[in-house]
């Protein structure tokens, strides 16, 4: 007997159309209450896709399942109905540990300079040096006060700290580090709040190393090590080679000779001891007469030791000067520009290098205890000495690039720290076969910033020494024309960084044009 298959239960029938009706069957199917197994078997649940059972059957395995594709419960994704979603699977990104620790004190500080994009002005920020953090991080005062015009990049690491504790990131912001002329790539980790820290990432870039609590710039070459303290010129004061200073005099000025002033019981061995210096050294010689002859002035030391001068204001009343000018600070100062490191080298008694010729030692006698001498080098204090002395060293240091001297006083720079180096090797070697001796304790290398004629020289530009500006407001008020003149030629020398310097002077300079008044 021939049976109809049953049409699946979720079929959709169609209705009949209207004026027709449907056939009778002539055999009526038999029914039955429970579904043959052929029927099961071929019955497919919705909610999990498997032959056998209908979807609110107990035993179906998707009844407490969560769908992978629409979240729901109740079903498998392999028979959603919703949409399909495509899946983003998280990169896990690598954690890096830093050392986070806002109320320490005893923190090693470091000042560097930052530049994110290439049209703005560069940023001096003092950062935290964390040895232990192979990232630097910078907060977010500080990124939306220098940098918020810059875009923030993806961060490529996660941060915690050293008790595992997240540390939020807002980004990364790309930029450039410079130190001790040196420069390197950097991205900084931005964060909500916090210490800005300066990680191995920039440690290892800039080449710094460390003592204690101070930051040292990288090892110099061996070439500036060897010229910067040549073992020969250790031992002895120089003498500068091809170069004798004679003083033009005028004939029409009498010499003079003053007598022995009485010196002190207190101070007379001290100036034996210098005299015998000054003779070994072969800066002094021992005369028997002279048509000059100048006292000498004795001035005690703040850390115990006396200075020695001879008054010579009597012979430059003779001396012609040269007229070879001094350079001016502020034309100095505009070579500077661009600059981010420095050095600057001081020669050891640098006049006294410079040897005196034969018919002009007779001008620079003096007198003592101990009887006549004379200089066999230039001795300070002598009218004629600082304009041939800058001509010397003009001519000692021509051709070289970015280098100035004012005097004894030499300045060396670059824009990085391979210019600056190639700098001061070259000036080092001229000195050297120069036979020019340097004062080590008053040079200094490598440097971000450094004290040059009065003024703070630094890549920033260049700034009033602080104690200098002390000076000034503590000088007392002048009681005398003199006094007011050295004040005024004091404050001269600062008058860039005087607003309407001369407004303001003007009525200093006025008293001048009158008899004198005092002013207090």
């Amino acid at each position: 007997m021939a049976t109809s298959n049953p049409a699946p239960v979720h079929a959709v029938h169609s209705t009949p159309a209207s004026g027709r009706q449907r056939p009778k069957a002539k055999f009526k199917a038999r029914t039955s209450s429970k579904p043959s197994a052929s029927a099961l078997s071929a019955r497919t649940c919705f909610h999990c896709g498997s032959a056998g059972h209908l979807a609110n059957a107990q035993n179906c395995p998707a009844a407490s399942a969560k769908c992978k594709n629409c979240n729901k419960t109740g079903h498998f994704a392999r028979v959603c109905r919703s949409a399909p979603t495509h899946s983003v699977h998280s990169v896990e990104l690598p954690e890096v540990c830093i050392l986070y620790l806002p109320g320490a004190t005893d923190r090693l500080m470091c000042d560097v300079i930052i530049n994110a994009t290439p049209a703005a002005i560069p940023v001096s920020l003092q950062l935290t040096v964390d040895s232990g953090s192979s990232v630097s991080i910078l907060p977010k005062q500080l990124y939306e006060q220098h940098f918020h015009t810059v875009p923030l990049h993806a961060p490529t690491a996660r941060l915690v700290t050293y008790l595992q504790e997240p540390i939020s990131v807002l980004g990364c912001l790309p930029a450039t580090v410079s130190k001790y002329g040196l420069t390197c790539p950097a991205h900084f980790f931005i964060v909500d709040n916090g210490t800005a820290l300066l990680g191995r990432d920039l440690i290892k870039g800039l080449q710094l190393r460390f003592d204690g609590n101070t930051v040292l710039p990288p090892p110099q070459s061996a070439s500036v090590c060897e010229l910067s303290t040549p073992p020969s010129q250790r031992a002895t004061l120089g003498c500068v080679k091809n170069f004798t200073h004679k003083v033009n005099i005028s004939d029409s000025v009498p010499p003079v000779r003053h007598k022995l002033h009485c010196l002190p019981f207190s101070v007379r061995d001290a100036v034996s001891a210098e005299l015998e210096r000054l003779l070994h050294a072969g800066v002094i010689e021992r005369i028997d007469s002279s048509p000059w002859v100048s006292p000498i002035v004795v001035v005690q030391k703040k850390t115990g030791g006396i200075r020695m001068c001879v008054d010579l204001r009597g012979p430059n009343k003779a001396v012609i000067v040269d007229s070879y000018p001094l350079p001016h600070m502020e034309e100095m100062m505009t070579l500077l520009k661009g600059a981010t490191v420095f050095s600057t080298i001081d020669l050891e008694s640098a006049y006294h290098q410079v040897p005196l010729h034969e018919d002009s030692r007779d001008l620079t006698a003096f007198i003592t205890h101990e009887g006549l001498f004379r200089f066999c080098k230039v001795p300070y204090g002598l009218a004629s000495a600082p304009s041939a002395f800058q001509k010397m060293m003009v001519v000692i240091l021509k051709g070289l690039q970015n280098v100035a001297n004012y005097l004894d006083d030499i300045i060396m720079w670059g824009r990085t720290l391979q210019e600056h180096d190639q700098a001061l090797q070259n000036v080092l070697q001229r000195l050297k076969d120069a036979g020019l001796v340097l004062n080590e304790s008053k040079c200094q290398f490598r440097k971000q910033s450094l004290k040059f004629l009065g003024h703070m020289v630094t890549s920033q530009g260049i700034q009033l020494d602080q104690e200098h500006l002390s000076a000034i407001i503590d000088a007392p008020a002048p009681l005398d024309a003199v006094q007011l003149h050295s004040l005024l030629g004091l404050l001269s020398w600062y008058n860039k960084f005087i607003t309407n310097s001369a407004s303001v002077l003007m009525p200093l300079r006025a008293c001048f044009r009158d008899e004198w008044i005092s002013l207090v």
